[in-house]
């Protein structure tokens, strides 16, 4: 459904919301899922399918919605045009990625 992902195309992927399931298996109080991957930033900054992303930027994120903001702020900023992602695979492995959108 319309309202579950957002597409943002330069990022290569959309972003799925967490199932309570989900979240309680993994000890997790929010986050988007990174789902449909091809090739874009994301891809090139090693980010693999079903990554869990917990935070961007220092900002809890909890859906597409809050992706959309969050990219929209480094693309408008004046600030490097980066994403740091902290978050979580399916596996409980944490990791921290910085996704590079400067052209």
């Amino acid at each position: 459904s319309i309202t579950k992902k957002g597409d943002f195309a330069e990022l290569g992927c959309a972003f799925m919301n967490l199932s309570s399931e989900t979240k309680s298996s993994l000890g997790l109080s929010n986050g988007v899922q990174v789902v449909g991957l091809k090739k874009g930033a994301f891809m090139d900054a090693g980010i693999k399918n079903g990554f869990i992303i917990t935070e961007v930027n220092g900002k809890t994120v909890n859906s597409s919605d809050d992706m959309e903001t969050a990219y929209n702020a480094v693309m408008n900023g004046d600030e490097d045009k980066v994403l740091f992602l902290s978050g979580v695979y399916p596996t409980g492995k944490k990791y921290y990625y910085a996704v590079n959108l400067a052209e």
